[in-house]
């Protein structure tokens, strides 16, 4: 009886760590729906950026999600100010390296003589 007791009281946490180790994992594989041009101003922060990101469907995972990744590995660098070309198969991950890469959309600008 007791030892049944003891089994049921190790199981139950197990399945509901296993459960939210599934949710985070399929939310890590989820990608962007479609292509978007995404602008940060200088001074932005990731609150902001994460705000705008999901106002334009273009976060692919949960914003608080999105928020422990970026402070999780803010070692790998902070994020640029620019415009950015988001492509519709990115993970989340794949945007964080993006705003953090400084890979900014390059406009051609041509002046006639």
């Amino acid at each position: 009886m007791i030892r049944s007791r003891v089994i049921a009281l190790a199981i139950v946490p197990l399945f509901f760590v296993s459960l939210a180790a599934g949710l985070v994992w399929y939310q890590l594989h989820r990608t962007v729906g479609a292509d978007h041009v995404f602008d940060i101003p200088a001074g932005d922060n990731l609150s902001s950026i994460s705000k705008r990101l999901v106002a334009m469907d273009a976060l692919p995972v949960d914003e608080a999600l999105f928020k422990a990744m970026a402070l999780m590995t803010r070692d790998e660098g902070a994020i640029l100010a620019g415009q950015y070309q988001i492509i519709a198969d990115m993970t989340a991950e794949d945007l964080l390296a993006l705003f953090r890469s400084g890979r900014v959309i390059q406009y051609r600008l041509t002046f006639p003589e």
